[in-house]
């Protein structure tokens, strides 16, 4: 019962956490255009500082929490989150808020986002047994998606009526709840297992490296998530440029459109295996990259 309980804290945490994330990423952008009149290429460098902070924190995100307790990490990158984003309506109530504060924030929020999704993932099995595994991610992937809905159709809103600094405010509390959600779990945490014989931080990660560049399967699915999330970090400040500026979309309307996509998104994780048992997963995912592709044009 208590294991079943501090389940629920897990995913109470996770969900709010990601609904959270998507919040900041959707806010920031809307407070460099709407209040700073950020150019293209400023708002290429904010989509691109995300992107980096992912690229550079998940190459030892994994290596270094191998070598702590997870749940600590989880809270401080909660915490951490929470301080950066208040900073944003403190800046913009005295008049001082630059693009090159959200460039900052963007990149810190994205790493310690990074750390946070890593963390919940090495901590899920120390929480429920092996055969509840599958289970329990499915239950966290599906409450992931329906946070990608409401957090996608609901920031733009709130932009619309609070203002960008406004929104990140409240967005700073889904990251407290998250914090405290996790603190209240009781289930104790194993220690890591650090051998002394163990490589180095900087040695696993190269060995890890040489793995899946030696393996065609690995290389090419890690290649394929590369450009993926290159295409979509491009198109997202274009995009949000053009229907708000050209367009003349408000941020209310984009809202509702952003929240279309986390609709399919919710789609897609419910006819994932149906597609992968029917097609393999090699041809869902081509065809589903390829999907992507065709709606972009």
């Amino acid at each position: 019962m208590n294991a079943a309980r501090d389940f629920v804290k897990l995913w109470a945490a996770n969900t709010v956490s990601d609904f959270g994330s998507l919040v900041t990423r959707t806010a920031l952008p809307f407070a460099a255009v709407l209040m700073l009149n950020a150019t293209p290429f400023q708002m290429a460098l904010l989509s691109a500082a995300d992107l980096v902070a992912g690229l550079l924190v998940g190459l030892i995100a994994g290596v270094w929490l191998d070598r702590m307790r997870r749940r600590p990490v989880m809270i401080a990158t909660d915490l951490g989150r929470a301080v950066l984003l208040v900073t944003i309506p403190v800046a913009a109530a005295l008049g001082v808020l630059r693009i090159e504060q959200l460039y900052a924030v963007e990149f810190l929020a994205g790493a310690m986002t990074m750390v946070f999704v890593v963390a919940y993932q090495a901590y899920l099995p120390t929480l429920v047994r092996r055969e509840e595994l599958v289970r329990a991610n499915s239950v966290l992937t599906a409450s992931s998606a329906v946070s990608e809905v409401v957090a996608f159709g609901s920031t733009g809103w709130l932009v619309q009526i609070l203002t960008a600094p406004m929104a990140l405010l409240l967005d700073a509390f889904s990251f407290l709840f998250s914090a405290a959600a996790i603190g209240a779990i009781r289930h104790p945490e194993p220690a890591s297992l650090i051998v002394r014989e163990r490589p180095k931080i900087w040695g696993e990660i190269v060995e890890g490296a040489r793995a899946v560049a030696g393996d065609r399967v690995q290389l090419a699915t890690a290649a394929s998530l590369v450009t993926v999330e290159l295409g979509f970090q491009m198109i997202r400040p274009v995009y949000l440029l053009f229907t708000a500026k050209q367009l003349g979309f408000s941020p209310g309307v984009l809202g509702m459109i952003f929240g279309l996509g986390g609709i399919s998104s919710l789609a897609g994780s419910l006819l994932v295996a149906r597609a992968a048992r029917r097609w393999g997963h090699g041809m869902t995912m081509i065809a589903a990259s390829s999907s992507a592709a065709w709606g972009c044009c």
